[in-house]
């Protein structure tokens, strides 16, 4: 099995990106920090960490938010990026 190891959605990240700074609005990004987050993992280690399941679409490992343990994972690196935004202003919104 292989996990993400380079930027499997495209331009869908930039555009987000662009479309936060044209806007005004912050962006978190995660797409950037699960890259970061399953590179640290072998593949097995994947699995064993946040689920046994596969993206029928190409056979990558990338449905960890749709399991319990993933889901609580993902939400904690949310956690993370909000509370090193400059002035932790997101931060006061978690627990």
């Amino acid at each position: 099995m292989k996990h993400i190891k380079e930027n499997g959605r495209g331009e869908f990240p930039r555009y987000m990106k662009e479309l936060g700074a044209r806007e005004n609005v912050r962006v978190l990004d995660l797409h950037a920090k699960t890259l970061e987050e399953y590179n640290k993992y072998t593949d097995e280690e994947l699995q064993e960490r946040f689920c046994k399941c596969y993206n029928r679409f190409d056979g990558s490992f990338e449905v960890t938010h749709y399991q319990p343990l993933g889901a609580k994972t993902v939400a904690s690196w949310i956690k993370e990026l909000a509370c090193e935004e400059p002035e932790g202003l997101l931060c006061s919104h978690f627990r």
